[in-house]
């Protein structure tokens, strides 16, 4: 196959084609054309790593979310603990809310981030 016939059957763009040819995921015979049985091979494969290496970043994620949460969950009872009152009770806990609001937006980021198609 041509690799515009490639594009074609794989819905690939010609700049991810090249990008695929040049990372080593596609090879072309020695006069240009492509199997597609080994197309579809490669990128089959290609596709599996993919998956596995956000995964494996996803698993780190959660485990570092996982090691973070007992920490987090103390700071928000924060006030409670140092027994604090009045207005220092009202503002550690506008700080604290502040914080947990930029932390949220911070994890919706990283979320969206990681599902981005690649």
């Amino acid at each position: 196959m041509t690799r515009e016939g490639i594009c074609k059957a794989f819905q690939l763009s010609p700049d991810l084609l090249a990008s695929l040819e040049a990372g080593g995921v596609l090879t072309p015979a020695e006069d240009g054309a492509f199997e597609l049985a080994d197309v579809a091979a490669a990128l089959f494969n290609y596709g599996i790593q993919r998956a596995r290496a956000a995964d494996e970043k996803l698993a780190a994620v959660a485990g570092a979310l996982n090691d973070a949460l007992p920490v987090l969950q103390r700071l928000s009872s924060l006030p409670d603990h140092a027994e604090l009152d009045g207005e220092a009770r009202e503002r550690a806990t506008q700080e604290l809310a502040a914080f947990f609001n930029s932390f949220a937006g911070l994890m919706a980021r990283a979320t969206a981030a990681l599902q981005e198609k690649e």
